[in-house]
């Protein structure tokens, strides 16, 4: 009976998971097609799909075959928004996840919106410089988070959003970089729990050119994972 026991209360612990609100690889479309016009997770900053700022599938690279999309330009005017199915607000941990490759010469960028709708407020800013190195922006300071990463070769990328304790937590290539504050987002003054969305603008730290592809996307809800512990049972 003692044994019995002490798998059940182990169970709760064993099959809590994450829970996918989506994927996207970007296989499923035409190279060459904007990609606002293929996924229903794209769209442009000005929302409008095929547009002068929306982004293009590309079987250039590819982490997963055969297509990624391609972000290239300096100081756009490619402003491509992975839109979330929803604004996540105030409680729950999300994570989201992607693979970059940036080659060599280039910069590449993306920012983590606070809405669905574009603009109105960005929670951090995320650069990758041409010299291999990055940082994120949030709360109004440049330097809280510094990383390195790998060019000319696939890695990955994560943010996660502790909404209900206002935690933000940055990883390159599996390592974590750094936590930050969610609320204040870029400025400093904001003060929204929300996520709604990934922007991804042709733009590099000091205006350097950018040449970035981006796959794999994934959007998972983490709230009943992270919550587990041992007292669960």
């Amino acid at each position: 009976m003692k044994k019995v026991l002490l798998i059940a209360g182990l169970l709760p612990l064993t099959l809590g998971a994450q829970t996918t609100i989506f994927e996207e690889n970007f296989d499923a479309y035409t190279a060459g097609n904007y990609a606002g016009n293929e996924s229903p997770y794209m769209t442009s900053w000005s929302e409008t799909p095929g547009g002068f700022d929306d982004c293009f599938i590309s079987n250039a690279q590819a982490s997963s075959p055969s297509n990624s999309i391609e972000i290239v330009g300096q100081s756009g005017p490619m402003d491509a928004l992975c839109q979330f199915p929803q604004s996540y607000d105030a409680v729950g941990h999300y994570r989201f996840s992607m693979k970059m490759y940036i080659p060599t010469g280039y910069a590449g960028y993306f920012n983590c919106q606070e809405s669905t709708t574009p603009g109105l407020g960005w929670k951090c800013d995320v650069f990758f410089s041409i010299a291999g190195t990055g940082y994120l922006s949030s709360n109004g300071d440049t330097s809280s988070i510094e990383f390195t990463y790998p060019k000319d070769a696939w890695f990955d990328v994560v943010v996660e959003a502790d909404l209900t304790n206002d935690q933000g937590e940055l990883f390159i290539s599996g390592t974590s970089e750094g936590t930050f504050m969610w609320s204040p987002g870029v400025t400093g003054t904001e003060t929204f729990k929300r996520w709604g969305g990934v922007n991804y603008y042709a733009y590099g730290p000091n205006n350097e050119q950018s040449n970035y592809f981006v796959d794999d996307l994934k959007l998972e809800d983490i709230t009943d994972y992270t919550n587990i512990t041992s007292n669960s049972t």
